[in-house]
Parts: structure tokens; sequence; C-alpha cells
């Protein structure tokens, strides 16, 4: 998946819904700081940098694959940091289900405590971003400028993958 430059995205937005998620599922435990928030982007570009992907990501956005690469870099540094770590699933995987259902899921997942939901857009947008509740609309935590999904508007404008939620569960390492 490969995010577009518009209307105030960039093709960053799998390393800013990377860092929202954990920010989100990490919060009974931790408030993350803005600056914190930079240092976990930060450790992810250098990351990238490393392994020399950091301009093909720039130029073409995050795939699934690197996503996982994102969220084992963040969970290397909360674990150092704060004895905090964060279990990454993608529980709908290859799971036949119709669209509400889907919608219902990240419904439920979203709900629980300690836990954020990454999704993927396609359609209208190709994005990556965090889901925050879901009622009539998916309200997001978004690092551009779309902050709510109608569901009507699923999946005639926006769809979102299956394949493509990520479910992120943080808890206190023992």
């Amino acid at each position: 998946m490969t995010a577009i430059i518009s209307q105030g995205f960039t093709y960053l937005c799998g390393c800013f819904a990377s860092v929202i998620s954990t920010t989100k599922a990490i919060s009974g435990f931790k408030h993350l700081s803005k600056e914190y928030q930079r240092e976990l982007l930060n450790a992810i570009y250098i990351n990238l940098e490393n392994c020399g992907k950091l301009l093909s990501v720039h130029l073409t956005g995050t795939e699934n694959s690197l996503l996982k690469m994102y969220f084992i870099c963040i969970d290397e540094k909360l674990k150092i940091d704060f004895d905090i770590s964060i279990k990454v699933s993608r529980p709908l995987l290859r799971k036949k289900l119709p669209v509400d259902e889907v919608i219902n899921q990240i419904k439920r997942y979203s709900e629980m405590p300690d836990t954020a939901v990454l999704i993927g857009l396609e359609g209208k947008y190709s994005h990556w971003t965090t889901v925050d509740k879901v009622k009539n609309s998916i309200t997001l935590l978004d690092s551009g400028s779309i902050k709510q999904i109608p569901i009507r508007n699923i999946p005639q404008i926006h769809q979102i993958s299956k394949n493509d939620v990520y479910v992120i569960k943080a808890r206190v390492c023992k």
C-alpha cells in the first residue's frame, strides 16, 4: 500500500500511524510526549535508512512488510525506556468477512483496553491511519486531514482491507 501526497497526506503515513497507534495503545500505562513520539519516528527513519529503504518509503509509502519492522523498532525502544512492550497482530488476515463484519471487528478491537487499531485505506485514498472509535462513522487519529469516515461510504468511496487491519496491544514487561 502506498499513500498519496494531497490534502495533507504524505508518503510517510505508515510511519506516523505506527507511532500514533502505539501512543494510543500505551496511554493507560504511559503518556508519550510529542518529543518522545518524534524520537520513535526518528528511530523508524534510522532503521529505514540503515536497511536502504528510507528513500523508497518517502517516495512510494509503506508496504505491509515494513509495518512489522516499524513496530519491532518501536517495541525495542519502549522496552528499554519504559519497560512496556507491544504485541502486534493481524487478526482478520485471510478470513472471509463481509465489510460490515470487518467494521464490527475493528469496533470491537478499538474498544479494548490498552489496544489500538491501525488500518489501511484504499479507494479515494491509499493511506495508513489509526482508529479512535467506531459509531456511525469511523473516527480517526490521523496524520493527515481525514478525521472520520462515514460507514455509509464504505466500500463505495473508502475500502478497508481486512488484510490491512493491525491490532496493537500494550502491556508492562514482566
